[in-house]
């Protein structure tokens, strides 16, 4: 149920079980874990006529490993409350104590915590909870013999290292989760966006009710099959990153490019006048001619075609595509002209 619960809570919040979590969800699952505390328990196991035990203290052990001891001292002022106010035994102020006790321990051991990892921060942890709980139950109380302090404290063991594994397997799956997920809006190549990214950004953009201007530029590397043949795939890699990494050097371009696959990348733009857009394309192609390759004292030049529609004549991103590919091909003819013609002159 516990781990259901933490499970639950990372699902409505989209977010990760993580010691680095934002205050608010630190707050939120300090809040998460006393109630878990208080519902279970209604979960207790009675060893005899007296003395019972659940598992109700695994929430501030849990919480304090995995969020650090603000959420930890917040799940444990809760149970303190909680029996304060549902307790009917004559005891009930001694745990009320006990419970504020081992809350504020949690907040001291942070300083201390932070320099422990793994095994030794749970065993810190559990330690500065079962310690406090055993004293309490057996020298102050003294209602609790040797056998049942075992059992109360092999309960605990259990209890706290099945959510410890379980919640720790659960943060593995998230954080493997988000990478792939990551991995899968990326470029492995160049680190810019995918097709996929693309596709889902165009789609925002047609779909966002205050729809800005979209202009979609259209950039293929003019010769890149000959470099690839001539020179080598490892050639043809490094021009492919090279080109990224210019485009990525423009500021009113960078984080708005995408590679589509092959030589083939786009940038989407909203809201520019046609003269900035022109000038914008302009230096593009200005600074990928200053992309220097050198194999054996050979330069290789590198340049661009590069095709331009917009939003503004067009319904949907597949239009949007399919005017900028025709730009973008009728380019590449006046560049494959201006070059056969500058060859011939030579």
């Amino acid at each position: 149920m516990l781990v259901f619960g933490y499970y639950l809570l990372s699902k409505l919040t989209k977010s990760t079980l993580d010691f680095d979590s934002p205050l608010r969800l630190k707050l939120l699952y300090g809040v998460a874990g006393g109630l878990f505390s208080l519902i279970l328990m209604n979960f207790s196991v009675l060893i005899d006529q007296i003395v019972i035990v659940d598992l109700r203290l695994v929430p501030v052990i849990i919480n304090s490993f995995f969020f650090g001891g603000l959420p930890a001292f917040i799940t444990g002022i809760i149970i303190t409350v909680g029996r304060l106010i549902f307790g009917n035994r004559t005891d009930v102020y001694i745990y009320s104590y006990l419970y504020a006790v081992i809350s504020i321990s949690q907040l001291l051991l942070m300083p201390v915590l932070k320099y422990y990892s793994g095994t030794k921060r749970l065993i810190i942890i559990f330690l500065s909870v079962i310690i406090p709980t055993v004293f309490t139950i057996t020298c102050i109380l003294d209602s609790v013999y040797f056998f049942e302090t075992i059992v109360i404290v092999i309960y605990m063991i259990l209890g706290t290292i099945i959510c410890h594994y379980l919640i720790l397997e659960l943060q593995r799956s998230q954080k493997n989760f988000i990478y792939f997920e990551k991995m899968s809006k990326i470029d492995f190549l160049t680190g810019l966006p995918n097709r996929f990214s693309y596709d889902k950004n165009s789609e925002r953009l047609f779909k966002s009710l205050d729809q800005p201007v979209v202009w979609l530029f259209l950039l293929d590397i003019n010769h890149f099959k000959p470099i690839n043949d001539t020179y080598g795939h490892d050639i043809g890699d490094l021009t492919l990153k090279l080109f990224s990494a210019k485009l990525n050097l423009q500021p009113y371009i960078k984080n708005h490019i995408y590679r589509l696959g092959g030589d083939e990348f786009a940038i989407l733009l909203t809201d520019y006048s046609k003269e900035e857009i022109v000038q914008i394309a302009e230096n593009i192609r200005k600074k990928i001619l200053e992309i220097d390759i050198q194999v054996e004292g050979q330069k290789i030049d590198i340049s661009a075609s590069i095709g331009i529609s917009n939003s503004q004549k067009v319904s949907s991103p597949v239009e949007l595509y399919k005017f900028a590919d025709i730009q973008l091909y009728e380019d590449k003819e006046k560049y494959r002209t201006a070059y056969y013609k500058n060859s011939t002159l030579n």
